[in-house]
């Protein structure tokens, strides 16, 4: 709370917590002066869309979304063959 990172957990295959969400948590602690105070969170250092008011002793299962980098056009032209060492259809190449 108060701005510093409390934990962190593993992302894999885009899910964390395991299938049920359940398996691994955070457990954010703070202050009574910290209750209702808004909690942000990070996936690979970028903000989540989802923030969550402090309530201690509350257990909640959060869904986070993130809005990545775009993503480069995917080149899907195959390549072309230009040239062959040897010649297509060269006789007595060995190998």
């Amino acid at each position: 709370m108060s701005g510093v990172k409390q934990d962190s957990i593993a992302i894999v295959n885009g899910q964390y917590g395991g299938p049920a969400g359940f398996d691994e948590r955070l457990v954010v602690q703070g202050t009574s002066e910290e209750v209702g105070k808004t909690i942000e969170f990070y996936v690979n250092g970028v903000k989540a869309n989802e923030t969550y008011q402090y309530a201690p002793g509350e257990k909640t299962n959060l869904n986070l979304t993130v809005a990545g980098a775009p993503q480069p056009p995917q080149d899907t032209t195959p390549p072309a063959v230009v040239s062959t060492d040897p010649a297509d259809g060269a006789t007595g190449v060995w190998g």
